[in-house]
C-alpha cells in the first residue's frame, strides 16, 4: 500500500483523520508523509480509496452522473450545483413535504 501511495494511485484515509474513513466525504489533500505513517499505525483504521489517476481507466457510465462523478473519484460531499426546475415534481407532488430554509 506504500508504494501505491507513493505511485499516487492510491489515497489513505484514517480514523486519525476523520470521524468515518469508510465514506470519503471531501478531498482531504493529506502529505503523502501522514498517509504512510496511518498505513504503518496498526491501533487506528485506515481505509484507502483510488485517486483520479487510477480512476482514468475505469469506463464511466455517464447514464447516472452522479455515479459517474464518484467514479471519477470526486468525494461524496463535494458541492454540486444542478438547475433547481429538477426538483419540480417534487414539489408539486402532495406527497413530498419540501423544507429548503430559505436555501
Amino acid at each position: 500500500m506504500i508504494e501505491l501511495i507513493n505511485e499516487g494511485m492510491v489515497e489513505a484515509i484514517s480514523e486519525k483523520d476523520v470521524l468515518n474513513p469508510h465514506i470519503k466525504e471531501f478531498d482531504m489533500n493529506l502529505p503523502i508523509e501522514h498517509q504512510i505513517e496511518s498505513v504503518k499505525n496498526l491501533k487506528s483504521h485506515t481505509c484507502f480509496y483510488p485517486t483520479a489517476k487510477t480512476l482514468q481507466r475505469v469506463d464511466m457510465d455517464y447514464k447516472r452522473p452522479y455515479t459517474a462523478l464518484m467514479q471519477n473519484g470526486k468525494a461524496q460531499f463535494d458541492i454540486i450545483f444542478f438547475d433547481v426546475e429538477i426538483l419540480e415534481r417534487y414539489n408539486n407532488n402532495p406527497k413530498f413535504l419540501i423544507l429548503d430554509n430559505g436555501y
